[in-house]
């Protein structure tokens, strides 16, 4: 389990890597803390996402409420780089954890590529009868439109990327 959370994880590992590199060359302190904040992204990732993980070694399916935390902890370091965040996400949705992950590996994505231009990220959880569809935002003027292979919808607006990503509640088609 470990081998494969590294293997999942080594592009984040090889990031952290390199800010925490960059950090103890830095002689500027703002810079130095700009760093910092940067890896605290990075590394709750690897640590929620570790988290996922495990939690599927028991059970394939999860809880909402398990994704909201996993976000939680990534909003508050985000938060650190001075970016504005809000989640909303109905808890007693049961996903599978694969879907679980996908969202915050999507989530991840797009923090990661406009890491450093993002003023805010909002994502909000919609739940239907049969799906729960994932709507975020992200306010960049970093191109992202790569990311919509990853994602159902992409659009983008006067420095908004718009993403949505619909999953099929735990037993269900989507």
């Amino acid at each position: 389990l470990y081998d494969r959370l590294q293997t999942q994880t080594s592009h984040q590992i090889e990031l952290l890597d390199q800010m925490l590199t960059q950090y103890e060359a830095e002689p500027d302190s703002e810079t130095r803390r700009s760093l910092l904040a940067k890896a605290a992204v990075i590394g709750a990732y690897i640590k929620r996402r570790g988290n996922l993980m495990f939690i599927g070694e028991k059970s394939n399916i999860t809880d909402t409420t398990e994704l909201s935390a996993c976000l939680d902890e990534s909003f508050a370091n985000l938060e650190l780089m001075g970016v504005e965040c809000a989640v909303d996400i109905p808890g007693k949705n049961s996903i599978d954890i694969r879907d679980a992950i996908r969202v915050y590996d999507f989530f991840e994505a797009v923090t990661e590529a406009a890491m450093d231009d993002l003023r805010f990220v909002w994502l909000k959880a919609r739940s239907l009868e049969d799906a729960v569809i994932f709507y975020l935002q992200a306010e960049s003027e970093i191109e992202l439109s790569t990311l919509s292979e990853l994602s159902d919808t992409c659009v983008y607006e006067e420095g908004v990327w718009r993403f949505s990503l619909r999953i099929g509640k735990a037993g269900e088609q989507a």
